[in-house]
């Protein structure tokens, strides 16, 4: 079986409430919401994988981030990406940090691909995608721009997978590695 998987920074409780509250005022665009236990933060996307190479994908990742210590994650604005012009998405955008590129990059690696030549590594956690049909029909223009100065402590980054079920897709934690 092939499952869809990628690597992922979970966010404390507390934050994914705080970011749900603030969405919660902008019901009336056409933005479909991430449900609270969906919000992230990628790290990288490894695409439809065979249950088989998860456990070699899982010592991989361990020895990437062997020596790998925990840092701060820092975000600041609520805003459409990627382009603000033409978005897809409502992103928390934040600041990359040399501790936060050196693991991009160390995941990157490890799993087979260096990430910054992949694309430009812009660090945010999506909050909504936009329903680009109704937002043409309805001709609202998304206008967010909110401060949301947060920053949490990175002990660990999980491995997980995207699984589909009656209620729409599901994130299950297959690995957690710490940093130490």
């Amino acid at each position: 079986m092939k499952r869809k998987l990628f690597v992922a920074i979970n966010l404390p409780e507390d934050i994914k409430r705080s970011l749900v509250k603030k969405t919660n005022r902008w019901t009336d665009l056409p933005v479909r919401w991430a449900r609270q236990e969906k919000l992230h933060f990628t790290l990288a996307f490894l695409g439809y994988i065979d249950d088989q190479k998860i456990p070699e994908i899982i010592e991989t990742l361990r020895e990437a981030v062997d020596q790998n210590g925990s840092f701060e994650l820092n975000f600041d604005t609520i805003q459409p990406g990627p382009d603000r012009l033409d978005p897809k998405m409502i992103w928390l955008t934040g600041s990359t940090s040399p501790e936060l590129v050196n693991l991009h990059e160390k995941v990157g690696r490890a799993i087979g691909f260096l990430v910054r030549n992949h694309k430009r590594f812009r660090p945010h956690i999506t909050l909504g995608k936009v329903r680009r049909k109704l937002l043409a029909e309805q001709n609202i223009p998304i206008e967010i721009k909110q401060p949301f100065p947060v920053s949490f402590p990175v002990y660990s980054i999980e491995l997980m997978s995207s699984e589909l079920s009656e209620e729409g897709s599901e994130y299950l934690i297959l690995e957690s590695l710490k940093l130490e």
